[in-house]
């Protein structure tokens, strides 16, 4: 899929964001201070008894929007998966899974599953998109999901996102910056289709309600927890104008279902994140890419300290054999 060459691959309240020191706790369950805006209201309080998130790294097919739009095409369709990863020993997998199990009223990761994602960021908009899929199963194994994306519920169902703490991910070696744009930690694009396949929905919902979508993460080196909060409003209610995906109305945070962390590691940068200057010698371009496919094996080999640089810039030459624009998962 000549991985050399493409962009690997969901939200901002700033007086909310917490820089803490590199504890790497996966904790998908929020604290609930008294004063937070999101806080979950006990009287409608939802609780699933799956939850399943799944990731997939892509690329755009389409015109993005920039960090603060609500949708992720004004089009139908446009987010396009690369070449799934997990047949092979090529560490870093473009398709992973956290699959969530409830006990009591907390949640914790499946036996089999992930407990944090790992995610390749871009600080360009058109450049490199990870895709986002939640579902919740109630005791019966029925997709609850489903059902607040239809049409007697769209309009009182939106989930929403923010980076809520953030860790340097590599403390004394890469650092993060100061005061950073929580928008540029993570950003979330609504996607959302009635039912789960492109195929059988053809149209994108004209609502945002955040089941389905595409993220960014521009800033590397970051350890994040990303805040998912569900609000469904009573029967009667409706959104109203469209609210960006790290924007919570007043009269949605008074109706929280549902708060739940997602932890992600932002281990690198795609790699020539940064336009190279075009009127650059072809000498100096090899340079400027050679340093650049030197830094991402070295930051892999950081993050999967199983492999040197060189073996996984060897086991990457297998993943360059899977077809980039072949039958990969369309959102």
């Amino acid at each position: 899929m000549k991985l050399r060459h493409i962009g690997y691959a969901a939200i901002a309240l700033s007086a909310t964001l917490i820089i803490t020191s590199c504890e790497d706790i996966n904790n998908f369950n929020p604290d609930i201070p008294s004063t937070d805006e999101w806080q979950v209201n006990k009287n409608e309080q939802i609780f699933p008894e799956r939850i399943e998130l799944e990731i997939h790294e892509g690329h755009s097919h389409t015109n993005p929007k920039e960090r603060g739009d609500v949708f992720w095409t004004d089009a139908d369709g446009g987010f396009h998966a690369n070449p799934d990863t997990r047949e092979l020993e090529f560490p870093y997998k473009t398709v992973q899974e956290i699959t969530l199990v409830r006990r009591g009223n907390e949640y914790v990761p499946d036996a089999q599953s992930d407990s944090v994602f790992r995610v390749v960021g871009s600080s360009r908009i058109g450049a490199n998109y990870t895709a986002l899929i939640v579902r919740l199963y109630d005791k019966e194994g029925k997709r609850m999901d489903l059902a607040m994306k239809t049409p007697e519920m769209r309009d009182r169902v939106q989930v929403f996102m923010r980076p809520k703490l953030v860790r340097p991910l590599y403390p004394g070696v890469k650092e993060l910056p100061n005061d950073p744009d929580p928008r540029r930690l993570f950003y979330f694009w609504y996607m959302d289709r009635e039912k789960d396949s492109p195929k059988e929905a053809p149209q994108k919902l004209q609502t945002p309600v955040g089941f389905r979508g595409v993220f960014q993460c521009a800033i590397p080196y970051t350890r994040l927890d990303v805040e998912v909060a569900v609000t469904i409003l009573p029967e009667g209610e409706t959104k109203g104008t469209p609210a960006p995906s790290d924007r919570m109305p007043e009269k949605a945070a008074k109706h929280v279902a549902l708060r739940l962390n997602v932890p992600i590691r932002v281990f690198t940068l795609q790699r020539l994140d940064t336009p190279i200057d075009p009127n650059l010698s072809w000498d100096d371009y090899d340079k400027v890419e050679e340093a650049e496919y030197t830094r991402y094996f070295e930051d892999l080999a950081r993050e999967y300290p199983k492999y040197t640089p060189k073996q996984i810039e060897q086991l990457e030459e297998e993943a360059d054999t899977l077809p980039l624009e072949g039958e990969n998962f369309w959102l």
